[in-house]
């Protein structure tokens, strides 16, 4: 698949157009985004949203706390783990702010 072509292996026709997909040697051109939050945020409501092929997992930074947010982050970890599927973080934080803790014994510098 090119970026102005579109493959397609017969006609379109209405009838068509609800029936499942071909499975396709063709990568994924989009992502699908979630945001985890309350009702969303258990190992099996995200391992469900991967299966489903969510790409991208978006965390609001705007509510929660840190240990809401690392536990929702250990959650997708074990969904990732139990699906076999890659998942994406995005981080939506609030406005410039952003807190980076070192976790490690090692420092490192940000530039």
């Amino acid at each position: 698949m090119h970026a102005n072509n579109l493959l397609v292996d017969e006609p379109i026709r209405m009838s068509t157009i609800l029936d499942p997909s071909k499975p396709s040697s063709l990568p994924a051109m989009t992502k699908i985004v979630g945001t985890l939050g309350p009702r969303s945020r258990t190992v099996e409501a995200i391992s469900a949203c991967i299966n489903a092929g969510m790409s991208v997992a978006r965390f609001d930074f705007s509510s929660g706390d840190v240990t809401y947010h690392q536990e929702t982050v250990d959650n997708l970890t074990a969904a990732i783990q139990s699906t076999k599927k890659l998942c994406a973080v995005m981080l939506d934080t609030v406005g410039p702010e952003l807190h980076v803790v070192n976790r490690v014994d090692v420092q490192f510098l940000l530039r």
